[in-house]
């Protein structure tokens, strides 16, 4: 009786919570659909997600020195790490938005309530650090994604918990402990499943503007990336790799 009694306060709770965030959000989205005249129109607005030291030590400093964006304009409710907005005299700008989902998100959303900015013809340019295989890339490689994935909803089981271990000793051997979201294939091999489709997220995966993505690719695919000897010597090795070029993942 007791553990029913708890249960129906925390239903109880969390029904007030949700209904509060409701109207919260509401608050928030009351307002006009549309900049005001004055916002400053932004051709590019370009998103790292950490900065604060010289380059080549963050993602920002490469474009906040090399664009010239000295232009400082402070938006509430961005990361107080980085609580400013930074343009040029071109109308490109940069957000440093802060690691994570909640940063990220939560910098992002106060950028798009900001009054002072005009979005509704900005091109957003997400640009981050990331790991690569070798047989797909090296390091300074750099590569246009066709999808961007959350990859935080994935599903795992502990490694040392998963079927074929000392904890869980039956079959089938699992080789890892990550499945397929809602998977299709429960039984014979869950970690090569397919996912059900839709799954009740609806956000573990976005394809970008492909139109979009080829003209860009066409624009920057000859660029030439800079190698020294030893950055070339230290590549040897890693694989069929095109070493240090522009590329996109088609897959």
């Amino acid at each position: 009786m007791h553990r029913r009694t708890m249960f129906e306060t925390v239903v109880s709770i969390t029904r007030h919570l949700l209904a509060g965030a409701s109207v919260l959000v509401a608050a928030l989205f009351a307002g006009p659909s549309f900049a005001d005249d004055d916002a400053r129109a932004v051709k590019v607005m370009i998103i790292n997600m950490f900065g604060g030291t010289p380059f080549p030590f963050s993602e920002a400093s490469a474009f906040t020195s090399n664009l010239g964006l000295t232009k400082s304009i402070p938006v509430r409710g961005l990361s107080p790490d980085y609580p400013n907005i930074l343009c040029n005299s071109d109308d490109v700008c940069q957000m440093v938005a802060g690691e994570g989902h909640a940063n990220v998100a939560a910098s992002t959303m106060a950028l798009i309530l900001s009054e002072k900015f005009d979005l509704r013809r900005t091109y957003f340019l997400i640009a981050g650090i990331a790991g690569i295989d070798p047989h797909e890339g090296t390091t300074g490689s750099a590569a246009w994604a066709r999808y961007l994935i959350d990859y935080g909803i994935s599903w795992e089981i502990d490694a040392r918990e998963i079927p074929g271990s000392a904890a869980d000793p039956t079959t089938p051997v699992w080789p890892y402990g990550y499945a397929a979201i809602f998977p299709t294939d429960t039984t014979k091999q869950p970690w090569n499943s397919l996912p059900s489709i839709p799954t009740p997220y609806h956000s573990e995966m976005y394809q970008l503007n492909e139109p979009l993505l080829q003209k860009i690719l066409a624009l920057t695919s000859k660029v030439d990336l800079t190698v020294n000897d030893n950055a070339t010597a230290r590549g040897e090795g890693q694989g069929p790799a095109e070493r240090h070029s522009v590329r996109h993942d088609g897959r």
